[in-house]
Formats: C-alpha cells, structure tokens, sequence
C-alpha cells in the first residue's frame, strides 16, 4: 500500500525526516517490509541519516533501476536487488542521486506496481518542489497523503482552509505536526479545535536536538533504536520516550487508515 509524505510548504515542516521517523519506527516494531524513495531529485538526505556508510551508488538506488527500464530489463526482483538494506528484512531504501525528475517519473508506475510483490508499504517522500504532473499522480495512486505542517498559523490557515480541499476525494488524509513544540500556544489540541480536526486525523513529530544530531552522523536508525529503550517516569518528563510516544502514534494512526494489523514486536506495556 502507498504513504505519501507531502508538504506543501518548502522546507517548512521536516517532511522528509518525518517520514523517515515513523517508517522506521514502524519496520522496528511490525513484521512488515517496507521500502522508502523519493519523488524528485534531493540532496541525499535519506542516505546520509539512514546509512552508517557510503554504500549507495550508480550501482544500486534508483539508478540502477532506471537503468534497467530504460534496458526494458525492469522487474520487482530488479527492484527488490537494487535497494539499499536499512533494517534487514523490514526497511529498504530506495533513494537516487542522478535521476532528474522526468526520469523519475516515468519509473514511478513500475515502481508502484513492482514493489508489492516483495514490500507490504511504499512510503514516497514528495517534496513541495516536485511538479504538478508528478504531483498530481501519486496523490491520486496514494492509499493514505500524511501532509505535514507546522505551527505557523498562516500556514496552518492556508493548508487547512484551501489546500486540503484540493486534494483528491475518497483518500484518507492526515497531518502531521512537524518539529512540534509542545509548550506553543497553538499546541495540538488546540489547532485540533481551530480547524475541525479529529484526534484520528493529525499527529506530531517533536522537535529533537538528538534527532537532528543522528541524521548529521548518519545515525538515525540508531538513535530511534536508543529512544525506544527510554521508559517515562511519574512527574518525570522524557524526551525520548515522548518520541518514540509520538512516532507509534502517527504510525498507529497510518495502519488504522491502511486497515492492516501486522504482528507486533512491541512488548507488553510499551503502549
């Protein structure tokens, strides 16, 4: 099934790390395979936060799967072979460093069809920079649009008042708070009241200092594998367990949308 993570706002609500964020933390605690790419052209941010190493390449990532479309040589196990392992047998990474947005697109409907095969999730990052063609058509192939916003109100009306309105009929839409600050005065609940939004419809992804540590070391995956450990104590605030609180939240919320009930590897409690 197809996650699009989307904001329509430029470098605004760390839509990509957010992604990130919730689809590991989801291959952490399902069985589930899942795959990440991207729909245009970016600056590598997927690879350096999930990759302990150089490893991607020509040789592998879109790249390599571009190539062999364009070789007429494309296939799901082509697919499978050409993604870089994050989490083994749970998360895969499909990301490009060469591909142009036109090549992008047109691998798009064989990567929406040949990853099924091997993957039950497909999460694409699509970034606001993306154009309206390609735009237009994952959103509209998307089981679930998980649209991340901020606190910024301006952009909180525009979004909720317009933007939202225009996206395709009959999905299942979410927001998802970026960079969240819980001691803002336009907290959740409160932004939940302003626009008419259910608990069920919007989550949070907090800002964290460590957070943004781990991407710039390529550690991402580790830290999220740290912060799960953080257990919250009576009067006692934790960061990493109010995390890792948020990420199952949003993460819940998207396989209630899906419909899906994986096995778990939560243990008892951690809910």
């Amino acid at each position: 099934m197809l996650i699009i993570f989307w904001s329509p706002f430029e470098g605004q609500s760390r839509s990509t790390t957010n992604m990130a964020a919730v689809a590991s933390t989801l291959a952490l605690d399902y069985h589930m395979r899942i795959l990440l790419t991207q729909s245009s052209e970016k600056n590598g941010d997927l690879e350096r936060w999930l990759l302990k190493s150089d490893r991607a390449g020509e040789q592998r990532g879109l790249d390599a799967v571009h190539r062999l479309f364009s070789c007429g040589m494309f296939s799901s196990e082509g697919l499978r072979d050409h993604a870089e392992p994050i989490l083994r047998e749970r998360l895969d990474l499909l990301a490009s460093r060469n591909l142009t947005e036109d090549q992008i697109q047109e691998l798009m409907p064989h990567i929406l069809e040949g990853y099924r095969r091997f993957y039950d999730l497909l999460f694409v990052d699509l970034s606001a920079c993306t154009g309206s063609e390609l735009r237009s058509y994952l959103l509209d192939k998307a089981d679930v649009i998980v649209t991340s916003v901020n606190q910024n109100r301006l952009l909180l009306d525009r979004y909720f008042n317009d933007i939202r309105r225009e996206l395709p009929s009959g999905k299942s839409v979410l927001s998802c708070i970026g960079s969240y600050e819980r001691g803002s005065k336009l907290h959740k609940d409160r932004i939940m009241r302003q626009y008419g939004i259910s608990k069920k419809e919007i989550g949070a992804v907090p800002r964290n200092v460590r957070l943004m540590d781990a991407q710039n070391e390529g550690q991402l995956m580790t830290y999220l594998m740290r912060a799960r450990e953080a257990k919250g104590k009576f009067l006692e605030f934790s960061e990493e367990a109010e995390f890792t609180k948020s990420l199952r939240h949003l993460g819940g919320m998207l396989l209630q949308a899906l419909e899906l009930y994986p096995a778990s590897d939560l243990e008892a409690g951690d809910d």
